[in-house]
């Protein structure tokens, strides 16, 4: 049986391969080809994962040197639920034709909650014994730094890497119950709370959309 973060672990990383071998060759042959101007209207849309900004699908507006941004990837499972919905503020300092400077604040809401049940019976098809566990695990990461972004001469593809200080504030809970003949033989339920302060980062792919 897989925990919580081990799943939040795997689907983290299944989008950041996804991202780096699908996107990547895509938005290096833009660099060598002749430069034109792209006519944008400030919308972009793209991948990515980001600890205080949220895992998934992601869509950026602009308006002229401050950004916003939401992330979203909503897995809902008979037995499992996974949610990652992030918001992330950008503030431009610098920018050329090739990249730009920003400052970011993110903010990401994180759910991840697991129930298993499991039954053995008889011959005659009677419940005998039964097991089941429900957990819940819900963080608030929030984090703030300086998002460096590469930004092709033609095309619309674009990189965002996010270098930051953060904060993840953590809920959990953790039930267990046994049955054997319809009595209760283990009863447990656990909650607890946590906090934790590190370095946090990012990569997204944004396609910028426009007229041309």
């Amino acid at each position: 049986m897989e925990t919580n973060s081990k799943q939040y672990q795997k689907i983290t990383f299944i989008i950041f391969i996804f991202s780096t071998f699908i996107l990547t060759p895509t938005f290096s042959q833009t660099f060598g080809e002749e430069a034109k101007e792209l006519e944008l209207n400030g919308h972009e849309i793209g991948v990515g994962a980001g600890f205080s900004s949220g895992v998934g699908l992601t869509y950026r507006k602009w308006n002229g040197v401050n950004g916003i941004q939401f992330t979203l990837t909503p897995i809902l499972e008979k037995e499992n639920t996974y949610l990652s919905a992030g918001v992330t503020l950008y503030k431009t300092i610098k920018e050329s034709s090739s990249h730009k400077f920003n400052l970011y604040l993110g903010n990401h809401y994180l759910l991840n909650t697991g129930n298993y049940s499991y039954e053995w019976t008889d011959s005659f098809n009677n419940i005998t014994y039964s097991d089941s566990n429900n957990s819940s695990d819900k963080h608030w990461i929030i984090g703030s730094g300086v998002a460096f972004e590469l930004l092709p001469g033609v095309g619309r593809f674009s990189v965002n890497f996010l270098v930051g200080l953060g904060a993840d504030i953590s809920w959990n809970e953790y039930s267990n119950e046994s049955r054997e003949n319809n009595q209760i033989t283990f009863s447990q339920s656990t909650k607890t709370s946590d906090y934790r302060v590190g370095p946090v980062g990012g990569i997204f792919f944004f396609y910028r959309l426009g007229a041309n």
